[in-house]
């Protein structure tokens, strides 16, 4: 059968469609790849609201897959409300695009906030967009929020975008600063805030910090609009959304002029008071130089005339212990008395001078209050009992237990009180009574009391008011007619104070005295029982003794007094010879000043005691033999080597006794 030229045609035209379907066909393909690549939902509903159409944009907004939602009707996934108004713009059938928001709940109750772009169909139904607004209006939420807190702080706020321009600033920043919102978006705060003293290097950080995207914090000098400085810190933190992008900065600024404005006054007033320290640092200092200076004119002082004491004091001694008629024993008698009076007042003086200096320190060791202290009163009984006064005495017997505290300074204390009472008391008599209390109240748990009572000239209040300052007396006609510096009392005053006791005066002008002295001790043992003292005499007959004593007169002195003894006495002038001469020779006893030349005693001992040593001999006993007296050089010569110590100046029995002593140890 033959074909025809209509046939021909016919043909033509079906593979021209069919190659048209195709192209259709291929281009709905490609139509629905791009919009399955949107972002945005995009869906078909018929005239009833049934989902003819949805892309795969569908499943990360409901969490559904679109094809499982197809023939379901899209009022069933908003919530009632809003599908309620979509279901009336529908009925509508308006032919221009309507936009509006609506929420749209997912399977698993969350709810999305999303634009709803709706368009009518001409052939009947509807298309539309769907468009996730929900981080949008969160963080539309959180401004509200942020700004409803701003509005009602002091503080300054500024919100700004991701750029740093302002988008919404405070009422308490517009009333600081003059600038209304209107002046400052879109604009940087700090290009109208920022003026010729502001701190460039702070405003290079907020900058950078922006940039960066973070947090930061500066204290910072602004311009008001008028142009009035005012200080502030800025805490600048970035907001983020859900994907961790900055869409825009807080900007919380503290007021903090009228601190800074306090620490400006303070750094003046600590300026002025650090000048103040200074200028007073620089008077301490020189005090102190000043203080430096006289005890070492008064340490001098102190050697110096130690040295022609001890020559007094030696030589008048020997001479009482020889045969003398009665005119000749008074005559050295009232040298003696006067030299040992000369001695006293020296005392005090270097005494006060170390407690102005605060160079006294305590020297706590273990000691028998009894002991210690009857001594003091045997010594004094025979001054008190040659002006013709009586001398009673108490002791109580727990003194006989050994306590812990500086013995020293407590018998000077005591000495200090009874020649007192011997100094101003012409007849009558005078009370010593000693005890020791149980005083739970006190840190040390023990409590020494000393009373002195006498029946002497007395006081008044007026005197009592200024009795314990330094170089007082009763009046200046008392210092013309009893001698004395005045210092004893404040001295034990201060001796008192120091161990962390008192002294207390009191007294009926021309009927007597009484002085008292609390003193905390520590409690070691108790008494032991005192068996009869053995007396026995130690003869210093051949001892072979070696002195270092660079003075001629002490030299002759210390030679008067020991050779009636029997004493074999070597004399050298310094310390260098000493050493010499102990390497060569034999000693039972060294005998050495501390201040000569060539070489002291101190470190003539340390060698002597090194020769000992590395020669494996017995240490030979060594004392000082010095005027230098105080504590610190006593502590001083121990750690040297020395066994003991004998202060200049002395007498025959303050120099045999202490050698015996020694010996005897």
């Amino acid at each position: 059968m033959e074909l025809t030229d209509d046939d021909s045609d016919i043909d033509l035209h079906v593979e021209a469609t069919s190659r048209l379907v195709e192209a259709l066909v291929a281009a709905e393909g490609r139509m629905q790849r791009r919009i399955n690549l949107l972002s945005e939902v995009v869906f078909e509903v018929d005239a009833s609201g049934t989902i003819v159409y949805l892309n795969d944009a569908w499943l990360l907004l409901s969490g559904q897959p679109a094809a499982a939602c197809v023939g379901q009707s899209i009022f069933d996934y908003f919530l009632d409300v809003d599908a309620e108004v979509l279901r009336q713009e529908m009925a509508r059938e308006l032919a221009q695009k309507t936009v509006r928001q609506a929420r749209l709940s997912d399977k698993v109750g969350r709810v999305a906030w999303v634009n709803v772009a709706l368009s009518h169909l001409p052939a009947g139904g509807f298309v539309g967009v769907l468009h996730d607004i929900t981080e949008e209006k969160r963080i539309q939420d959180e401004v509200a929020k942020l700004s409803a807190v701003a509005s009602a702080t002091d503080n300054l706020v500024v919100i700004t975008d991701a750029a740093g321009l302002t988008e919404w600033v405070n009422d308490a920043f517009v009333r600081r600063t003059g600038f209304d919102l209107a002046e400052l978006v879109g604009r940087k705060p700090g290009a109208l805030l920022q003026g010729p003293d502001s701190d460039w290097a702070a405003i290079q950080r907020l900058r950078e910090a922006i940039v960066d995207q973070r947090s930061t914090q500066e204290e910072l000098l602004n311009y008001t609009k008028a142009g009035e400085p005012y200080w502030v810190i800025i805490d600048l933190t970035p907001i983020r959304d859900a994907a961790g992008r900055v869409t825009r900065f807080i900007s919380v600024q503290s007021d903090t002029t009228d601190r800074k404005w306090f620490e400006d006054q303070l750094l003046r007033q600590n300026a002025e008071l650090e000048q103040g320290r200074i200028q007073m640092r620089k008077a301490v200092e020189a005090a102190e130089a000043a203080n430096k200076a006289k005890s070492v004119f008064l340490a001098n002082m102190s050697h110096e005339l130690r040295t022609p004491l001890t020559g007094i004091l030696g030589v008048s001694g020997a001479l009482a212990q020889s045969a003398l008629n009665a005119k000749q024993q008074e005559l050295i008698n009232l040298v003696s008395e006067a030299a040992k009076g000369l001695e006293a007042i020296l005392t005090d003086i270097l005494d006060f001078s170390k407690i102005e200096s605060g160079q006294i320190t305590l020297d706590l060791a273990e000691f028998n209050p009894s002991e210690s202290m009857r001594n003091i009163a045997n010594l004094m009984s025979v001054r008190i009992r040659e002006k013709g006064i009586d001398f009673h005495v108490h002791f109580d017997d727990f003194l006989h237990g050994t306590f812990e505290g500086d013995a020293l300074r407590i018998n000077q204390i005591l000495t200090n009180l009874l020649s007192n009472a011997v100094k101003f008391t012409e007849k009558g008599t005078i009370s010593l009574s000693v005890t020791v209390t149980d005083a739970p109240q006190e840190p040390l748990g023990h409590c020494l009391r000393i009373d002195v009572i006498d029946t002497g000239i007395g006081f008044d209040a007026q005197t009592r008011a200024r009795l314990f300052d330094r170089f007082e007396q009763a009046d200046a006609s008392f210092s013309r007619k009893y001698g004395g510096t005045g210092l004893g009392l404040p001295i034990s005053a201060n001796l008192a104070t120091l161990m962390g006791g008192q002294i207390e005066a009191s007294s009926i002008l021309g009927e007597g005295s009484q002085f008292s002295v609390s003193i905390p001790l520590r409690w070691v043992k108790p008494p032991e029982i005192r068996k009869p003292d053995i007396v026995e005499t130690i003869s210093l007959a051949g001892l072979k003794v070696l002195l270092a004593e660079d003075n001629l007169i002490n030299q002759r002195v210390v030679s008067i007094i020991l050779e009636p003894h029997g004493v074999d006495l070597a004399i050298v002038d310094n310390g260098a010879e000493a050493v010499e001469a102990f390497v060569n020779g034999t000693f039972d006893l060294v005998l050495m000043d501390l201040q000569m030349p060539v070489m002291d005693g101190l470190e003539a001992i340390r060698r002597i005691r090194d020769f000992e040593r590395a020669g494996g001999r017995d240490p030979t006993l060594i004392s000082v033999l010095s005027a230098n007296v105080a504590a610190e050089d006593q502590r001083r010569s121990a750690e040297s080597g020395a066994d003991g110590h004998i202060g200049k100046p002395f007498t025959p029995a303050t120099l045999v006794g202490p050698i015996v002593e020694l010996l005897d140890r």
